[in-house]
């Protein structure tokens, strides 16, 4: 472990050529001291093409009805905001769903984790995520309702869905 001690400056959000920015907070990281700074994303970072991975664990990211759209730039595999107050909805907007239905939206997500937050949506909006996806991490938030028939997301090979309040059956279906 690296003994850094600090605020990270919010400069490094000018480095649009980053490939992989991460960012985690731990019980005993150095930086825990300064938990009680907002973080903030920068409002181009769908622009920064060259960005594979954003992880921003646990570094009191707060949002409001996250547009996760907003955040995927062209190349982004990895979109980690775990561990956060990200509260509300997730707001895909329509363009966008229809965009990912068709795949005219040249998108490569294959992991979100969105675990450990205040998120409080209908789960069957799981049906608008991205197509591309492999792993959906959505536990420990407040998701509600009957679980969905994924049939349109045949790339998923994880999807965690614990310690929220689903109710129904689970249809499965395999060929």
């Amino acid at each position: 472990m690296n003994g850094l001690k600090g605020i990270i400056s919010k400069s490094i959000l000018n480095l649009i050529y980053l490939e992989y920015l991460t960012i985690i907070n731990t019980p005993m990281d150095p930086l825990n001291d300064y938990k009680n700074v907002i973080f903030t994303i920068p409002q181009n970072i769908r622009s920064w093409n060259s960005l594979t991975e954003l992880t921003l664990r646990d570094v009191n990211l707060i949002i409001s009805n996250l547009v996760i759209p907003d955040l995927i730039s062209k190349n982004l595999e990895i979109l980690d905001l775990s561990f956060n107050k990200i509260n509300g909805k997730i707001n895909i907007p329509n363009d966008y769903i229809e965009e990912w239905k068709s795949n005219t939206f040249a998108n490569n997500l294959k992991i979100l984790d969105l675990s450990n937050n205040l998120l409080k949506d209908a789960i069957d909006e799981i049906l608008n995520y991205p197509k591309s996806l492999q792993v959906i991490k959505l536990q420990n938030n407040l998701f509600y309702g009957h679980y969905p028939y994924l049939e349109n997301h045949q790339k998923l090979k994880v999807l965690d869905l614990r310690n929220n309040t689903l109710n129904g059956a689970v249809d499965v279906y395999f060929n």
